[in-house]
């Protein structure tokens, strides 16, 4: 399965047929659960962009990444300022994660 974004009049990315209001949920899950394709940026003027479907190339995602995990790895997210947009990349997580403290150090929780 994969969904079809497209860039709504006030600028933002929504998902699937009807894609630009009320779509806060299914952003969330959609967000945990996909894969993005590279991004045709379109900018206006301001510090970020928005991606956009052209009459040749419109960015999908995988809605079924967890098929290619296997026990004990993630898949990370990031979108950046810079111009990552849902890059994936698959990390394990340690089973037996070593952590040190120190009587000599002030630690603070904020």
């Amino acid at each position: 399965m994969s969904l079809r974004h497209t860039t709504c009049h006030d600028g933002l990315v929504g998902w699937g047929a009807s894609g630009c209001r009320g779509t806060g949920g299914l952003w969330a899950a959609i967000t945990a659960l996909c894969l993005a394709n590279n991004c045709v940026p379109r900018y206006y003027g301001y510090s970020s962009f928005v991606c956009v479907c052209n009459s040749t190339y419109c960015d999908t995602m995988d809605a079924s990444p967890q098929r290619s995990l296997v026990g004990g790895n993630y898949r990370h997210f990031v979108s950046t300022k810079d111009g990552l947009r849902f890059d994936s990349t698959v990390a394990n997580f340690t089973r037996k994660p070593k952590i040190y403290i120190s009587k000599k150090s002030k630690y603070i929780y904020s």
